[in-house]
């Protein structure tokens, strides 16, 4: 029943028959992975609201679960959407300290994605000026090590004709930017 209403976007039917999954075989990883995706599209399609945060606090409770582990156990993929799920989450709570670390956690699995390394570096901007001297100069090292990653990356995926002159420089031009 689950997977024919995933098919056909019934998002609410799904969700009652992966519940009943989960009462009949609660350690299903999988479809208990899942009903935590469908309670996150509801609650990234939903308004943004000041404290607190119950949904939030589930779909977190939720993710840490699947992420703690130094293996996610439905896969490398999964954990990279998992870690960018609970960054999205850390952002609407305006917990930008969190926030930068998922990204850094989801960089570190995928270490040649430049929209997650810029999306990191962006996080890690954000954090300057807010916790002292000696937090602003270990992000200022950490961005100066995402740009040369960066750096290395675009060249590598123009090389291998992945990137055009156009996106290369684009992505090299981004980049530069956060170095100010």
């Amino acid at each position: 029943g689950a997977r024919l209403a995933r098919e056909l976007s019934l998002d609410r039917q799904e969700r009652e028959h992966i519940e009943g999954l989960l009462r009949l075989k609660p350690d299903d990883l999988a479809a208990r992975h899942r009903k935590m995706e469908l309670i996150y599209d509801e609650y990234v399609t939903g308004p943004v609201t000041p404290d607190p945060d119950p949904q939030g606090d589930v779909l977190l409770r939720e993710l840490q679960f699947f992420l703690p582990s130094s293996h996610h156990p439905l896969g490398e993929e999964v954990a990279v959407e998992d870690w960018l799920r609970s960054a999205l989450i850390h952002a609407r709570r305006r917990e930008f300290i969190e926030h930068a670390s998922d990204l850094g956690d989801a960089a570190k699995l995928r270490p040649t994605d430049l929209d997650i390394l810029c999306r990191y570096g962006m996080s890690l901007e954000r954090l300057l000026g807010r916790n002292g001297d000696e937090t602003d100069r270990e992000i200022r090292a950490k961005l100066q090590a995402l740009h040369a990653n960066a750096e290395w990356v675009i060249r590598n995926k123009r090389k291998a004709d992945f990137l055009d002159d156009d996106g290369a420089q684009t992505w090299t031009e981004l980049f530069q930017s956060l170095q100010h």
